[in-house]
This record gives C-alpha cells, structure tokens and sequence, in this order.
C-alpha cells in the first residue's frame, strides 16, 4: 500500500511541477508573439529562458536555435551589403 501511494505522489508531483512553468508555450519560432506582442528569438530568450529552470525546456531550447539562425542571418545580410 505505501508503495502505491508514494507512485501516487510521486507522479503528483511531476505533473504539478510542469503546471508552473512561466515559459508561454509558442507556436511559430521564427514569428513569437506573446500576449499578442511580437518579440524576436533573442528578446523571448533573454525575457523567459534565462534562469537555471527555464533554460532546459523545450520551448526555451527551440527559441535559442531560431535566435542563432537570426544572427546568422543578420550577419550574411551585412556581409553581402558590402
């Protein structure tokens, strides 16, 4: 029986630890908005990702890889104005 209720409150707790994430879950990486105010990859990284907690989510994982692709980007659009 204490076997069942410790499985019980373990998962309990695992799935309430996921409810409080102050990451907002987003859709388009390339085009963020939240709460209807659009933000580049870097101003939604710097904003929600950068605490030891939120750095390891998905979300915040896939906003850092769209942030340097926007770099990257921004630097070929330089380099080939000169």
């Amino acid at each position: 029986m204490k076997k069942v209720f410790l499985s019980i409150a373990l998962i309990s707790c695992y799935a309430l630890s996921g409810c409080g994430d102050s990451v907002p879950k987003v859709e388009d990486y390339d085009n963020i908005v939240v709460n209807g105010k659009k933000m580049t990859p870097t101003e939604f990284f710097e904003t929600y990702c950068m605490g030891e907690k939120n750095a390891a989510t998905e979300t915040c994982a896939r906003v850092q890889q769209a942030a340097r692709l926007e770099i990257i980007h921004r630097k070929d659009r330089y380099n080939s104005n000169w």
